[in-house]
């Protein structure tokens, strides 16, 4: 063998080497840490752990509604039916409330929120903070083992100033009679009870079809809240006000009386007393403060608010 060809050999081998131990070298340390990146994120995954919802109660500690453990997952469960279908609310799918509570990352893993009622009003503190695992996975994407795990934080407890017992009570009073009705602490200005009638067990809303459509179709309208978006007028209770104002603006005193004829004319048109209405033409003929709030007399307060408008 030639000088010349051994020559042209050796170098042959040395720069096979030497591309060889370059190719190496880029793959180890110029892209190593992408590669590495790219195997990580194939065999690393980011699974969501679902955090158990908070629990309602009434003033009393008495439990309304509660998430139970059913497997891996948590499902909703109400231990009241539709007389607090209104206060209450439901759960389902509703993401315009979870981007109010700031929540971006992991939105499409929630499978429920709130909807109408406390369930909405609350949520952002019903349900706690989901908590996030990585898993390691092989080819067949089955988990080998876990590698870091951040828990999830349970939702907080809800205590209303509901009486459910009163709840109660105060809807089955309404029978089949559609209307509503709030009971309040007249000390404390709590809530004691609010109620729609009819209502909706939250339960089967949204969940049993059959149910949901019968709600919809319902010409008495369960759906709707009248207790809350109802328009009614104000009744008797506001004559308490006109009262109070008359006195405080000095307009009348208390003693002061005014002849109830059992009706009022202001123009062509005639506002008759209940009392004249409903018991053919009777009157309470003299009527001062006190007497008028006792016999709640329409002719004395008709009187009171020309008075104390001017």
């Amino acid at each position: 063998m030639s000088s010349s060809f051994r020559f042209f050999i050796i170098c042959l081998v040395f720069g096979i080497g030497i591309f060889v131990f370059a190719n190496v070298f880029r793959l180890m340390f110029v892209f190593g840490y992408k590669y590495k990146s790219f195997a990580d994120i194939n065999r690393v995954r980011k699974q969501f752990l679902t955090a158990k919802r908070g629990s309602i109660k009434d003033k009393y500690g008495e439990v309304l509604v509660q998430d139970v453990a059913r497997g891996s997952e948590y499902v909703r469960k109400y231990e009241v039916g539709e007389e607090f279908g209104h206060i209450l609310g439901y759960v389902g799918e509703n993401t315009e409330t979870l981007k109010k509570c700031g929540d971006i990352d992991g939105i499409q893993n929630v499978k429920k929120t709130g909807i109408g009622g406390i369930e909405e009003f609350s949520e952002c503190a019903l349900r706690g903070s989901q908590g996030v695992r990585y898993v390691e996975v092989n080819a067949q994407e089955k988990s080998n083992k876990n590698l870091v795990s951040i828990p999830s934080r349970e939702g907080d407890e809800i205590i209303l100033t509901i009486d459910s017992r009163l709840q109660k009570e105060a809807y089955t009073s309404f029978g089949s009679v559609p209307g509503a009705a709030i009971v309040l602490d007249a000390k404390s200005s709590e809530v004691l009870a609010i109620v729609s009638a009819p209502s909706f067990d939250p339960s089967k809303f949204g969940v049993d079809n059959g149910t949901t459509d019968k709600y919809l179709k319902d010409p008495k309208q369960p759906l709707f809240n009248r207790a809350t978006y109802g328009i009614y007028p104000p009744g008797s209770v506001f004559k308490m006000v006109v009262a109070s104002a008359a006195l405080s603006e000095g307009k009348v005193k208390a003693e002061e009386t005014v002849l109830d004829t059992g009706f009022r004319t202001v123009g062509d048109k005639k506002y008759a007393n209940w009392l004249y209405t409903e018991y053919n033409g009777r009157t309470d003929g003299e009527v001062d403060m006190i007497k008028s709030l006792k016999r709640s007399n329409d002719i004395y307060y008709y009187e009171m608010t020309i008075v104390t408008g001017k």
